[in-house]
């Protein structure tokens, strides 16, 4: 009986072991997934610090982009209305000629002649006066 006593305490104690062991893996495999937990949260955080910042970066791009288009369309049209300026000055140009052409004033039409042909040049050419950007 007392055999049986110590063969039953050396099982236990030997059962006793491996629950220790079981625990002790256990913990070591909480404590590494509590790791990847801390991990992965501290990942969520910083792509959400990038989401908001990415959003900051592309709503100040778009203001900046907005208010370009804006000034290219401002800029379209002050385009447009010298062209027109331009046009009309030629048009006006080319009856003063005409009519000094009637009147038989050759030096008044050789310089208005060349006026015209100048502003042809720059109506035919956009964006360019005498070299220079316009805008």
């Amino acid at each position: 009986s007392q055999e049986l006593a110590q063969s039953r305490v050396r099982a236990l104690e030997a059962e006793r072991q491996h629950l220790k062991k079981v625990i002790a893996a256990s913990d070591q495999e909480a404590t590494r997934h509590g790791d990847l937990i801390q991990n992965v949260a501290a990942a969520q955080l910083i792509r959400e610090q990038e989401k908001i910042a990415a959003a900051k970066i592309c709503g100040e791009l778009e203001g900046k982009v907005c208010s370009l288009e804006e000034q290219l369309v401002n800029k379209d049209r002050l385009l447009q209305s010298m062209q027109q300026q331009l046009h009309e000055s030629a048009t006006s140009h080319r009856c003063i000629a005409a009519d000094l052409e009637q009147r038989r004033a050759p030096e008044c039409i050789t310089h208005l002649k060349s006026l015209d042909t100048l502003a042809e040049g720059v109506s035919a050419n956009p964006g360019r006066s005498g070299g220079r950007s316009v805008g």
